[in-house]
């Protein structure tokens, strides 16, 4: 395990040394806000949409060591996710859906490997409820439910061109696959 993470550690290193002699023309080499729409592959049987804003909060990132060859930086992110957890849950002769929003807000730290691939950790809050639909066992009792969560995720990011980028995030919801446009 550690040699897997040193050999990770050391192509990192040497993928981001283009990063240092290209500058973006925004102050901190990725000072986009963009709007990012999302496919989202749940857990189980769920699928949806979402969407998320992210705004940048520190774009020269917090690591300011001019031996640390890979650029960072912090923006803030804000989202609404819907899922539907379809024909998943049967019983007997019982069947019924869930259909789910979350909002979410946090903090998305990019470490820019190049100038155009962006690795990164999420952490945010959110807050989900969802609905219960179709005919299940009263005997169950479900119901609808919501309340706070905490929201875990890691991703990456290629930017194709100055405004659109590819994006890809595994966390709570389960896969997301997506577009950001910047603006």
């Amino acid at each position: 395990m550690r040699r897997f993470a040193a050999a990770v550690l050391t192509a990192s290193l040497l993928l981001a040394t283009p990063a240092l002699a290209q500058e973006s023309n925004a102050p901190g080499g990725h000072a986009d806000r963009s709007l990012v729409g999302w496919g989202i592959l749940g857990w189980g049987s769920a699928v949806g949409l979402g969407a998320s804003l992210q705004f940048p909060l520190v774009p020269r990132g917090l690591i300011h060591d001019p031996g640390f060859r890979i650029r960072d930086s912090l923006d803030l992110d804000f989202g609404l996710d819907y899922l539907s957890y379809w024909n998943h849950y049967r019983s007997g002769p019982y069947s019924y859906n869930v259909s789910e929003f979350n909002l979410h807000a946090g903090v998305i730290w990019n470490f820019w490997l190049t100038p155009q691939l962006a690795l990164y950790p999420k952490a945010a809050l959110g807050f989900g409820f969802a609905r219960y639909s179709g005919n299940w066992d009263p005997n169950v009792g479900h119901r609808d439910y919501g309340g706070l969560y905490p929201e875990l995720a890691v991703g990456l990011q290629f930017k194709l061109a100055n405004s659109v980028s590819l994006r890809s995030e595994l966390g709570w919801a389960g896969l997301k696959l997506g577009v950001g446009f910047a603006f």
